[in-house]
C-alpha cells in the first residue's frame, strides 16, 4: 500500500513540475490591473467581434497591420472558416466598447489566414491574419502597429493593451486598458 501511495505521489509531482512552457487554460488566464487609455493613445488596437448575437460581441483583440490586414491570436480563429468567415467583424478606432466614440471604423472580415504551425495545446505559433472587406482609413485614432526591425534586440518593459479583466475573476471593462 505504501508503494502505491509513493507511486501516486511521484506521478502527481512529475505532472505538476514546470515544463518551461506557460500553461494556458481558456477563460482562466487574464491580464489584470490595467488603467483606462485615452482615445487615440493606442491607434493600432482592434476589437474582434462576433455579430451573430443581437449586438456585436467582443471576444478577442488584435492589432492593425495594414489598411486591409489585422493580426490576432490563432486561438481566436481556430474554429472559423478561412475563406468564408461568418458573422465576424473588426472595430478600429474604438475606445469604449459600449459607447459611440465617433472614431470607430467597422469592417467585415472576409478572409482568415491561419498559421499552419499553430498548436492549440501549447499555443506555439499563436497568430493569424484577418482580411477586411473595405480598407481602413488611417487617422489619429486608427493606424498600423509599429513592428520591430529584423533581429532587433529588446530591453525594458512591454505594454499590453486590450479589454481584458480588471481583477482576477472579474469582468471586462468597457474602456480600453493598458
Amino acid at each position: 500500500m505504501k508503494i502505491i501511495a509513493l507511486c501516486l505521489l511521484l506521478a502527481t509531482a512529475a505532472t505538476a513540475a514546470p515544463s518551461g512552457k506557460p500553461m494556458f487554460k481558456r477563460g482562466l488566464n487574464k491580464i489584470v490591473g490595467g488603467h483606462d487609455v485615452a482615445p487615440g493613445d493606442v491607434p493600432y488596437q482592434i476589437s474582434f467581434q462576433d455579430t451573430s448575437y443581437m449586438t456585436p460581441f467582443h471576444f478577442c483583440g488584435g492589432s492593425i497591420y495594414s489598411e486591409e490586414f489585422m493580426i490576432t491570436a490563432g486561438h481566436c480563429v481556430a474554429s472559423e472558416s478561412e475563406d468564408d468567415p461568418y458573422n465576424l467583424q473588426i472595430v478600429a478606432g474604438d475606445n469604449n466598447l459600449f459607447e459611440d466614440d465617433g472614431t470607430e471604423q467597422v469592417r467585415k472580415v472576409i478572409r482568415i489566414v491561419k498559421n499552419d504551425d499553430f498548436n492549440y495545446g501549447d499555443l506555439t505559433n499563436d497568430v493569424s491574419l484577418l482580411q477586411v472587406e473595405t480598407p481602413l482609413v488611417f487617422d489619429d485614432y486608427t493606424s498600423a502597429v509599429t513592428l520591430p526591425q529584423p533581429f532587433e534586440e529588446f530591453t525594458g518593459d512591454a505594454v499590453v493593451t486590450g479589454w481584458g479583466a480588471l481583477t482576477e475573476g472579474g469582468g471586462s471593462p468597457d474602456v480600453l486598458q493598458s
